[in-house]
């Protein structure tokens, strides 16, 4: 123990112990340092005598092992220490002895006991103070023991003296008779007269006391008190002053922790505030200013198990990386088992400069090398996956340290081909580059975008593929960015827990007080992955100090004093040989700074210090300067002083910074951005000021502690010195704030609850909140739960709140449903507060994708109109909360006034003089490209014009979503202004970086004319018109031409009575440049009303290189016909590109409203046994008929009249085409009868179903018709069942017999007529017209001309509605915004699995492919796990399953198998199906994944049918993927499978699908499906009447008309003509006649027919060639789309033999050419049309093969063949040289 009584001090500072004593919070391990070095300080000079011996001194606490080692034992004999009254009593007068016993025995806190006791002793007794509070509990016990003796009780003290007494100080003496007992939770303390008297008396004695004189004392032994504190500081923190104490549990010690010595607080405490700074901090008053000086920290000492990690001894993906390097430093050294060799949530927390970011790297090496295929060796290149399947993302603070990032990181790691790129708001990634990237540099703000999205465009699906999330700086979570920090990481870690993926959490932070909170936050385990190295790991310790400027801020003497203050320090430094950066906030403040700097040092003498000249290198520079025509950095630089700027050009700037390196220039004048950038360290940096001006506050706000921390890491050169220094020129004002921060006294709390409202709808539109729970789950998960459980007064919250709610439900609850209510206001949200549901809306999803926040959207709700100018909507831009920040400045008026009148086209509400008009003058003054003088004013202009491109495409989206079309123009122009800088009347060629001379000429003299004008005219034309030459014209007509158009064809196909579907062909009209387009160009196509003002359907397609064509179907709801419609095709970015196309509807005839349905008649139900006579019947069928099948049983059973059922439930059906089919054999033995079915998969189904019906009682095995040979079987007396899909056509026309005679044709699922099954309806009934014809459908629109074409008279035709069901059913839909991808699939996976759950049987889920149902499988699997969920599988079928699964040779589809869920689609192995089918049907697994194309091969049904996506990818013939929807019956097929799993339960039919999909299926699924031909627009018709043609089947036009009367095409033309494209004709004959026109033109196009009279067609020779080589039709169009070039090419070999011989049509040689043939050739070619002949080209000599070649290939590409004189001689050789290129093209194929 030290000797304390030999230490001399020179003063004693009571405040500092009196407020630590009264310190509410609890002391710690520094405050007792300080307390005990106060206490000894007094004792060495006034010591108190006790009355017999020594009492136990302040030093020999109980607990002295938490402050000191174990004191010395004496080696002289003690006599025993006095009692504790006995003290007591020596130390005091009696009167004042009663007063201390009694306040003692108070229930106040030891601190208040303490205040009370000073007043009583003074200052000078403030040791006795601190003994009597230690021996508290042994005074009132010894008091109690001896007034017990007495017989007088004593009141009792509460254990817990926790709770204040309000007033507890002025307890003074009172008699022990009136002692009254304590209140528990009193507030009030009732005294006596006399009482209130002894109070007055004891203070007026303590001010007495407080005027003694007090002793000088010696110096503290500094480094004494420091080996003291460190063997303390091993022990935990202990309380200074206590009474009883309870017993104290030490401080939980965490193994990564490391603190330095140094930074233990000294005795000098209180310097400012409550702050503790360390050993050898020093205050000193510098008249202008005061300045802090805090000491460089002495580094800790190394532990026993510490060594640096050489790079040598690391595997190869390190030495490679790190392969500069020796060895890694001792912080990352500390940190590398945890970072490279586990997969560990981390937190680190260091210094600026400590080596953090290759922390960072270590953990990507880690990452990569997991995902590695194989352990990486010498010399051998890493196997990665593609980067598409995975993303590192590093989250870095701004966007300058990401650009840095990146930059390094890419260099690093160029080596393993992994690419980093640099995703911010600057730098915007296609969809191609994110997919090439492993490594994304990203900000806060950004991946909280990005993520917000979950899926859709370019980068909306990479938080999905997400292995590693570093998070840099995440001490920013106590900033006004906090929030988004802390959703982001939230938002991350739900995304691990819902899909069970690892997704690594590293945070890097500066040092910090409650880094345990962090940690906890980030999910990090506080043994393993919890680092914190303090400031002594900096690579060069720092020595700070605080310069505070007297003075009023921002008045003259302040800023002088600034001034002053800092070229003090430069002065200082500069002296001492030093290089010192000096930091500025302003552009323009460096070039000032450096001007004061030099003008004080020339009259300080001490310039000759700073030139430049005496460097070697001086003279290479100032060549170097020669070039540069930045006057001011020239003018410095020759005194020694720098400039740098993100202003300046970067030759410029890299001129400054080498200067600086080379030690050139001393005084380096800059902003933050070289702290943040450029990483060029000095000696020292100095803080000029920390006022700088915030353009998203519009105001001028404090430099952040991280900026500090970023400039104080410059500080120091690692290679040169031993020491940085750092300096922060700041107001005396401000000085405490930055001395605490530095000295992180505070803990960082969060800022979530001021984003809380915003980032609630973005979970709720992501999809991952969709009720209150789920809200309250999520909030979980985020700093402010830690933050409000350990600090709850912060956050409205008392103690007692969170001891009796420690997971603080209530405090969720009630923050989820203010935001829930909050959202609601602004129509952001559907809430119910009864079931809790949240459900986004279009506003709620817009304002997340475009980060927009609420108060923002409640400002829209109200401002936002159906027609608004474009002032209009300036004004509404600038009214939003984004920019409620931006105030008016006084002197920025002038200039505000100045920009109106130059800059402003458009009326500028509010004027100058509010914030609104002031942000529309900065953003019409962008747009016009006005030079802005003022730097606040170009930061606000900047900050403006951000912000504003965001918030008007938000705009545009509430526009469209409300279908307000002229706003919408109007909001999509702004849009382009803001993006292109470029009013809406500006000239479109002004978007092109054409020159300014340029434009002006276009502008003044082609102003009128638009981009397509100025693209049809030649180069020359165009350069006279502008007064240019040809050279410029060309350039500007390049330029048009470039412009991105669509042209618009159109045709309207009526689908019911009152809807229109607009079927666009969309042709792009521009040359495609990669420089300004890049890899698309996106366009929105709408439908507008007639007058204009409504968008009826809305797309945005993408246009690409490749596209040749874009097909897009709107289907309009109308009413009424109106006269016009119009098509708008507008594109997203470009001016000049909106193109309007007129619809005229005023000829179109909707066809006539629909007849009602047949209703359900109340009849009693068929009983089965009663209805058959014969008995065998019954097997296979239920005991009674359903209504449906009683009603029309009687046309079925008992007629032999053609029939037509459509009714919703297809069983029902089944079973009334089965009595048709009983009917036939119990009229004729030997029927013959066909079933069809419009799927092959569904013909097995039923010729199942037909064999176990029919097979045993009539002895008939029906047959499945798939095949030639199965025709070619068949005998036409023998009996016959057999089931054939519209496959079975091709057969027909193939073979020679054919069906034979037919009794009955069953036409099944009719509602699925495609081309195929039309054909070979029409075929059967063509060939069979006797037959009876029975048809089936589930509900129609309208049967009628359906029955009709079937020869159903209206008594057979049973139309029932679609609600006639015979169980009861509901269909639910639930629509999507978002766009059809694999994230859509992914969000629907929720609202799937919670249907599933709630399912009261066996759910039947179908998607969209085969490849989607083993990721939906694992999704569900997923979200089973996530939701800590059972299996589906039922505990009876557990073992059983489970032995399945593990039997299963793919091992996913036995993992899914495993937990409930099958799978089914076709490419499955056939046991694979059948395991799936047979235990979905036993209830053994109640789950089922089938893809779309299944739902016509399942035989099974479910309770609950799921739809995921009515969408699904195909590809077209031109290779472009297109997104199509589902078809009707395909859907309808779907629903028939929901079937309930008892009678007296409902089945549910639920359909996830987009908004427009929903309201269109809805309405179908209730009225019926409409039922059109598609034989029109199916290649197949013409296909067919081409084979008939050439099997001579037909050579009249009036045989096509014969054909085609067979069709149901025939009824539909003249029922709804407009929808196949044919005028209005009551008369059957004339609409086929013009339909078999159409077909019989298109041949003749194809060289296929020609015309002979006036009514005869013959096959060409051309066809006959085709139709022997099997060619189809479609193969003579793709021939002659094929380049005439290239066609004569492909013919050349057949005349390489002889040129001038040809090939005839049997293949014979024919050498020569007659004149005659020249002539005919000649002749030919003139009558060909002008466009042929262009294509052509220029007329050669006829006699030259090539040219021979040419003029028969180009007619044979425009539809010519040679006719007249010589036809049949040119015919043939085109043959020939057909023959030759089909021969080429088949070889190579």
């Amino acid at each position: 123990m030290v000797d304390r009584s030999k230490m001399v001090h020179n003063e004693v500072d009571y405040a500092s112990l009196l407020s630590l004593v009264a310190s509410p919070s609890p002391p710690d391990a520094s405050s007792l340092d300080a307390a005990l070095a106060l206490v000894s300080q007094y004792q060495s000079t006034h010591s108190v005598t006790p009355s017999t011996s020594s009492y136990t001194s302040f030093d020999a606490d109980p607990f002295s092992s938490l402050l000191s080692p174990t004191p010395r034992a004496s080696t002289s004999t003690a006599p025993p220490p006095p009692s504790p009254l006995e003290w007591l009593h020596a130390s005091l007068a009696p009167h004042q002895a009663d007063q201390v016993l009694e306040i003692l025995k108070s229930p106040s806190s030891d601190t208040d006991i303490a205040e009370s006791l000073l007043e009583i002793w003074g200052f000078e007794g403030i040791e006795s103070v601190g003994e009597a509070v230690t021996r508290r509990a042994e005074i009132v016990q010894a008091a109690a023991a001896l007034h017990a003796s007495a017989g007088v009780p004593l009141p009792t003290v509460p254990e817990d003296r926790g709770e204040p007494t309000y007033n507890s100080h002025d307890a003074r003496h009172v008699q022990h008779e009136t002692k009254r007992d304590y209140t528990p939770g009193a507030q009030l303390v009732f005294r006596t007269p006399e009482e209130v008297a002894a109070a007055k008396k004891a203070r007026k004695a303590a001010r007495h006391h407080k005027g003694k004189d007090r002793a000088d004392d010696d110096e503290l032994d500094l480094e004494e008190w420091d080996r003291i504190r460190q063997e303390s500081l091993a022990h935990g923190p202990g309380a200074l002053i206590s009474g009883k104490r309870a017993r104290v549990e030490e401080a939980e010690q965490y193994p990564n922790v490391y603190l330095s010595s140094s930074n233990a607080p000294s005795g000098i405490t209180g310097i400012y505030g409550q702050a503790t700074l360390p050993i050898g901090t020093t205050r000193e008053d510098k008249g202008e200013y005061e300045e802090i000086m805090i000491p460089a920290p002495k580094a800790v000492p190394f532990r026993f198990n510490e060594a640096p990690v050489p790079i040598s001894s690391m595997d190869e993906w390190g030495r490679r990386t790190f392969h500069a390097y020796k060895s890694l430093n001792r912080l990352q050294s500390v940190v590398f088992p945890v970072a490279y060799k586990t997969n560990e949530n981390m937190l680190v927390c260091a210094p600026t400069g400590a080596g953090k970011t290759d922390v960072a790297l270590l953990t990507i090496l880690r990452c990569l090398s997991s995902l590695a295929a194989a352990p990486l060796t010498r010399n051998s290149q890493p196997q990665l996956p593609p980067a598409s399947a995975y993303k590192i993302v590093y989250v870095a603070p701004l966007k300058a340290l990401a650009a840095e990032i990146t930059l390094k990181f890419a260099k690093r790691l160029s080596w393993a081909g992994v690419k980093c790129r640099e995703l911010t708001g600057d730098m915007k990634l296609t969809r191609k580059e994110v997919d090439e990237t492993g490594i994304i540099v990203t900000t806060p703000e950004k991946w909280d975008v990005v993520t917000r999205k979950g899926s859709g465009a370019s980068d909306g699906d990479v938080a999905d593929k997400v292995k590693l999330l570093i998070i840099d700086e995440v001490h920013l979570l106590h900033e006004d960015r906090g929030s988004v920090i802390e959703s982001i990481v939230a938002r991350t870690l739900r995304q691990v827990e819902s899909s069970q993926s690892l997704i690594r959490i590293v945070g890097l932070s500066a040092t910090l007080p409650n880094y345990i909170d962090v940690a906890d936050f980030l999910h990090v385990n506080r043994y393993v992955g919890l680092f914190f190295f303090d400031s002594s790991f900096r690579p060069v310790p720092l020595e700070q100090h605080f310069l505070g400027v007297r003075g009023k801020p921002g008045s003259i003497a302040s800023r002088n004093g600034l001034d002053n203050a800092a070229f003090d320090k430069v002065a200082e430094l500069v002296k001492a040989g030093h290089q010192v950066m000096v930091f500025v906030h302003a552009r323009k403040e460096t070039v000032k700074t450096a001007e004061m700097l030099r003008e004080k040092a020339a009259a300080e003498g001490i310039l000759d210090l700073l030139d430049p000249k005496e460097n070697e290198k001086w003279g290479t520079f100032k060549r170097d300067m020669g070039s540069s025509r930045n006057r001011e950095m020239k003018e410095l630089a020759e005194t020694g002083f720098g400039i740098h700027h993100a202003g300046m050009l970067r030759s410029d700037r890299n001129i400054t910074e080498r200067m600086f390196e080379a030690n050139v220039t001393k005084v380096l004048c800059c902003t933050a951005t070289l702290a943040w950038g450029v990483n060029l360290p000095a000696y020292a940096v100095v803080i000029k000021g920390t006022q700088l001006y915030d353009s998203g506050k519009g105001a001028f706000v404090d430099l952040s502690i991280l900026d500090v921390l970023q400039i104080f890491g410059r500080a120091g050169r690692p290679q040169y010195e031993d020491q940085g220094v750092g300096y922060i020129c700041t107001t005396s004002d401000k000085l405490d704030h930055y001395v605490q921060a530095i000295a992180q006294q505070h803990p960082i709390e969060s800022k979530f609850e001021v984003g809380l409202v915003d980032g609630l709808n973005a979970e709720i539109s992501l999809g991952t909140v969709s009720n209150a729970d789920e809200g309250l789950r999520w909030l979980g998960y985020s700093y402010l739960f830690v933050r409000m459980r350990k600090n709850p007064l912060v956050y409205g919250m008392t103690a007692a709140e969170v001891a009796q709610d420690p997971l603080l439900g209530s405090k969720r609850t009630a923050l989820i449903n203010n935001s829930a209510k909050r959202l609601v206001e602004c129509q952001m949200i559907k809430y119910d507060p009864d079931l809790g549901t949240l459900e986004s809306t279009d506003l709620g999803r817009i304002a997340s994708r475009y980060y927009i926040r609420n108060a923002s959207i409640e400002i829209f709700n109200k401002g936002l109109r159906p027609q608004m100018g474009e002032a209009d909507v300036l004004a509404l831009i600038a009214s939003s909360v984004e920019f409620g920040q931006i105030n008016v400045r006084e002197n920025e008026i002038p200039e505000l006034q100045k920009l109106i009148e130059e800059s402003c086209p458009c009326q500028v509400n509010g004027g100058t003089q509010s914030s609104a008009g002031k942000v529309n003058v900065l953003l019409q003054a962008y747009i016009s490209k006005a030079y802005i003088e003022d730097f606040a004013l170009v930061s606000d202009s900047g900050y403006v014009s951000q912000n504003a491109a965001r918030i008007v495409r938000a705009l545009l989206d509430i526009a469209m979503a409300r279908r307000w079309a002229p706003v919408t123009l109007v909001l999509m122009s702004m849009s382009k202004a803001i993006e292109k800088r470029l009013w809406s009347f500006g000239h479109p060629l002004a978007q092109f970086s054409l020159s300014p001379d340029l434009i002006y000429n276009i502008e003044r003299w082609a102003d009128d004319l638009d981009a397509p004008d100025i693209a049809a005219m030649s180069d020359a034309d165009f350069g006279a018109l502008i007064h240019q030459n040809e050279r410029l014209g060309a350039i500007a007509t390049a330029a048009a031409r470039q412009v991105p158009l669509l042209s618009v064809t159109h045709t309207l196909q009526p689908i019911g009575h009152d809807l229109l579907r607009v079927r666009l062909e969309l042709t792009p009209q521009f040359q495609w440049s990669e420089k300004q387009h890049g890899s698309m160009e996106a366009f929105w196509v709408w439908i507008e009303d007639e007058d204009n003002l409504a968008i009826l359907q809305v797309a945005r397609l993408l246009v690409r290189p490749a596209t040749k064509v874009i097909q897009q179907d709107f289907i309009v709801s109308i009413a009424s016909v109106p006269k016009a419609l119009y098509v708008r095709a507008v594109s997203d970015r470009w001016y000049g590109s909106e193109h309007a196309t007129p619809i005229d509807l005023e000829q179109l005839i909707m066809p006539p409203e629909p007849p009602p349905h047949l209703p359900l008649l109340d009849l009693p139900l068929l009983r089965t046994r009663e209805t058959f006579s014969d008995h065998g019947v019954l097997d296979g069928y239920p005991p009674a008929f359903d209504p449906v099948q009683t009603q029309a049983f009687h046309t079925l059973y008992h007629t032999s009249s053609n029939a037509l059922v459509c009714a919703p439930s297809a069983s029902s059906r089944g079973i009334l085409l089965e009595l048709a089919i009983w009917r036939a054999f119990a009229g004729r033995s030997n029927a013959r009868v066909v079933f069809l079915t419009p799927r092959k998969s569904l013909a097995h189904l039923v010729a199942h179903r037909l064999r176990r019906v029919f097979a045993t009682a009539l002895g008939i095995t029906p047959v499945i018709l798939s095949r030639l040979q199965d025709l070619d079987r068949l005998k036409a007396s023998q009996p016959l069942l057999a089931v054939a899909s519209p496959s079975l056509l091709r057969y027909l026309l193939a073979s020679s017999t054919g069906l034979g005679p037919l009794d009955l044709i069953i036409a099944h699922d009719v509602q699925a007529l495609d081309a195929p099954y039309e054909l070979l309806l029409s075929r059967l009934r063509w060939s069979n017209p006797t037959a009876r014809i029975v048809g089936s459908s589930s509900s129609l629109q309208d049967p009628t001309d359906l029955a009709t074409w079937l020869g159903v008279p209206p008594t057979a035709a049973y139309s029932f509605p679609p609600s006639i069901r015979t169980s009861a059913l509901t269909s639910t839909f639930q629509s999507f915004a978002t766009p059809h991808s694999m994230s859509l699939l992914r969000s629907m996976i929720r609202p799937a699995y919670a249907a599933m759950r709630g399912a009261s049987g066996t759910t039947l889920c179908f998607v969209p492919s085969r490849a989607q149902c083993r990721t939906t499988a694992r999704d569900l699997v997923t979200q089973t796990a996530a939701e800590l969920d059972e299996s589906f599988i039922p505990a009876a079928s557990f073992d059983m399953v489970q032995t399945y699964a593990e039997s299963m040779k793919d091992a996913e589809l036995g993992e899914a198998l495993s937990h409930g869920i099958a799978i089914f689609h076709e490419g499955l192995r056939p046991e694979e199906q059948r395991l799936a089918l047979e235990l979905f049907a036993a209830g053994a697994v109640p789950i089922l994944i089938a893809s779309r194309e299944a739902c016509w091969t399942l035989s099974i049904s479910a309770s609950l049918v799921i739809v995921m996506s009515a969408q699904f990818a195909a590809i077209r013939e031109d290779g472009e993927r297109e997104i199509q929807d589902y078809p009707l019956p395909e859907l309808l097929q779907m629903q028939s499978l929901a079937v309930p799993p008892r009678p007296d339960a409902s089945a549910e039919f639920l359909v996830l699908c987009q908004k427009e999909q929903a309201e269109l299926y809805q309405r179908f699924l209730l009225h019926g499906i409409p039922l059109e031909s598609e034989l029109a627009s199916d290649p197949l018709l013409i296909s067919t009447i081409f084979s008939e043609l050439v099997s001579s089947r037909i050579s009249q036009r009036q045989d096509v008309v014969d054909f085609l009367s067979w069709t149901f095409l025939s009824r539909r033309v003249v029922s709804n003509s407009a929808y196949y494209g044919l005028p209005s004709s009551k008369d059957t004959n004339d609409a086929v006649s013009r339909l078999a026109d159409r077909l019989l033109d298109e041949l003749e196009r194809r060289c296929a027919a020609v015309f002979s009279g006036k009514t005869g067609v013959e096959c060409t020779k051309v066809a006959r060639l085709f139709g022997q080589r099997s060619v189809p039709l479609r193969a003579i169009e793709a021939l002659q789309l094929i380049p005439l070039d290239r066609l004569v090419m492909l013919s050349k070999p057949a005349m390489e033999a002889t040129p001038a011989s040809a090939e005839g049509e049997d293949g014979t040689k024919t050498n020569g050419v007659s004149e005659g043939q020249v002539d005919h050739l000649a002749n030919f070619r003139q009558r060909l049309p002008r466009a042929i002949k262009d294509d052509i080209g220029a007329e050669d000599d006829a006699t030259s093969p090539d040219t021979r070649r040419r003029i028969l290939l180009g007619a044979f590409r425009g539809g010519r063949l040679p006719r007249g004189e010589g036809a049949p001689t040119l015919e043939k050789e085109l043959v020939g040289l057909l023959r030759r290129i089909l021969s080429q093209t088949s070889s190579k194929t």
